[in-house]
């Protein structure tokens, strides 16, 4: 069942050309029949998307792209200019922080204003208000008047509240990036209880990262339009290298893996190492056993929750790499070690040998150009690696 149904749906503004700097000059330019002339800004353009219920949508782009605006259309502050919105069941917008909060009220008496604006009446607000104050940890001042809060704790009683109206529809924007740590995390936490109870969540966030663990869909808007729909991790590195190019600070443009190596991070296949807030490929050094199963498990469509066991003895379930090499175990991709004691060796670099076995093992007609030449025994760097995987998988820009 559709929750939310955007068709065609547009959010035109009107925007002054040119306004008068003096109201003497605003009537002149009246008695002259010169009204000031308008042009459209459209926020929203020809937007149409369905969203079902229990659905987790990020909503990704560049600050002015639209997102906010969509938001609002979605808790009803906002009504299209032109098409139409269906929305099925409660809201919970966390949009604005603050908003519906009366600043020279305490804590607890906007937990009531906020509340009732949320559509909770007085005896259900009173049934909540302890565990909202709990979980907003501002016992010791829900007391107080909230403008004499910060702007965190502004977030925590506005999350709070907002999460214990039993809504269908989450809205966040930005909220995670307020507040300290620990309190994102737990609101984190809270948001992945409420998915599983089957709220639908939709999360604007510059942080594609969170996006990409919350939500299993993302929007990408640019100028008002909607650029991609599809699978957030994937919209989310198409969104990173539509941005910035260079994706990783050691691939520069006249790279010789470039290419390769852009393939398989627009296809979810490369992460590469973020150091600093910057992000690394390294493609000069040497791929690893427990590499190689990451990138061929990913590129197979190892799922997320996919269970793993215990099969080597140096790769325990917590291992980085262990549910790959289990992947590919299960699938008879790898075998055990008959000889001594059964170990992967998940760190050690692997060798042409072991990953011409692989791949054969996957696609027996598969292309080996760039092994045709080199010995059993030697290895190769994670650029090669790029270039013999897009070529063994044929793999495309998504």
């Amino acid at each position: 069942m559709n929750i939310i149904e955007f068709k065609d749906l547009s959010i035109r503004y009107r925007l002054s050309r040119a306004r008068p700097k003096t109201v003497q000059e605003y009537f002149l330019s009246l008695f002259k029949k010169n009204i000031q002339s308008y042009e459209d800004f459209w926020a929203l353009k020809d937007i149409s998307f369905s969203i079902q219920k229990g659905e987790n949508t990020g909503i990704i782009g560049q600050n002015g792209a639209g997102k906010s605006t969509l938001l609002k259309v979605v808790a009803g502050v906002i009504a299209p200019s032109e098409g139409t919105v269906s929305i099925k069941g409660k809201v919970a917008p966390l949009i604005e922080l603050g908003a519906g909060f009366d600043m020279d009220l305490t804590g607890e008496e906007n937990i009531y204003l906020n509340g009732s604006i949320l559509g909770l009446s007085n005896r259900e607000i009173k049934k909540r208000i302890d565990s909202i104050i709990e979980f907003s940890e501002l016992k010791d001042f829900i007391y107080a008047p909230i403008r004499t809060f910060s702007s965190g704790m502004i977030s925590r009683l506005a999350f709070s509240i907002a999460i214990s109206i039993d809504a269908d529809i989450l809205i966040v924007d930005e909220v995670l990036s307020v507040g300290d740590e620990v309190f994102r995390q737990k609101c984190k936490e809270k948001i992945n209880e409420l998915i599983k109870k089957g709220t639908t969540l939709l999360f604007v966030s510059h942080n594609t990262t969170d996006v990409i663990n919350l939500c299993e869909r993302a929007l990408w808007l640019q100028q008002g339009r909607l650029l991609f729909d599809g699978d957030s991790e994937i919209v989310s590195r198409r969104y990173l290298y539509g941005e910035n190019t260079k994706i990783f600070e050691d691939v520069d443009e006249g790279h010789k893996y470039k290419e390769s190596i852009d393939k398989l991070f627009l296809n979810g296949f490369a992460n590469g190492e973020v150091i600093n807030g910057k992000r690394y490929f390294m493609p000069d050094r040497q791929i690893t056993r427990g590499e190689f199963a990451t990138f061929v498990g990913r590129i197979l469509g190892v799922k997320k929750d996919f269970k793993i066991k215990a099969i080597f003895e140096d790769v325990k379930e917590s291992h980085w790499s262990a549910r790959y090499i289990y992947f590919l175990y299960q699938s008879g991709h790898i075998k055990k070690n008959q000889k001594g004691r059964n170990m992967f060796m998940p760190e050690g670099t692997i060798t042409i040998s072991e990953i011409r076995d692989i791949l054969t093992s996957i696609n027996n007609s598969g292309s080996f150009t760039l092994l045709r030449d080199l010995d059993d025994s030697a290895t190769i760097s994670r650029g090669e690696l790029s270039v013999l995987l897009v070529d063994f998988f044929k793999l495309k820009d998504k």
